[in-house]
């Protein structure tokens, strides 16, 4: 095991914050490679009465980093879908955070990385309420395996 104390620049985000990203919604895992972090999200969302696949993510963040960064590991879409929203997939398979996307910057520039990755994964689970009624045409939805 390595020690805490080895790494100096991102001790803000070891432990406590550490955990706490684990918790976020859908995070599959944490991982720190030399100075980044990377999380990865399993994206779902709820809509009428049905949970629907909204594909597999990474955020990234280092102690520089600037812009908030989402990249898709695992397409959620139907493979009929033609459509635009609510997928907000950019080219290249960025994830497009929209008008939030300022809020999550100002966070990584300020050094807050949880609120960062809280309002991003906050993200990655939800589509605009105008949106919403493309949800079924749009991802696959999750057939919920029973908990026995």
């Amino acid at each position: 095991a390595m020690a805490e104390e080895d790494s100096v620049t991102v001790p803000a985000v070891i432990g406590e914050e550490f955990d706490r990203m684990l918790q976020l919604p859908g995070v599959l895992a944490v991982q720190v490679v030399n100075e980044t972090i990377k999380l990865i999200v399993r994206a779902t969302t709820q809509y009428d009465g049905e949970l629907y696949d909204l594909g597999d993510w990474q955020l990234t963040f280092a102690p520089d980093t600037l812009h908030i960064q989402g990249r898709e590991l695992r397409k959620g879409v139907r493979a009929d879908w033609k459509g635009n929203y609510p997928v907000y997939r950019l080219r290249g398979g960025s994830f497009c955070f929209g008008t939030r996307e300022t809020l999550i910057n100002e966070h990584l520039v300020k050094g807050q990385y949880l609120e960062a990755m809280a309002l991003a994964v906050e993200c990655l689970n939800s589509v605009n309420e105008e949106d919403q009624p493309n949800i079924p045409n749009a991802f696959n939805q999750i057939k919920e395996v029973a908990h026995v």
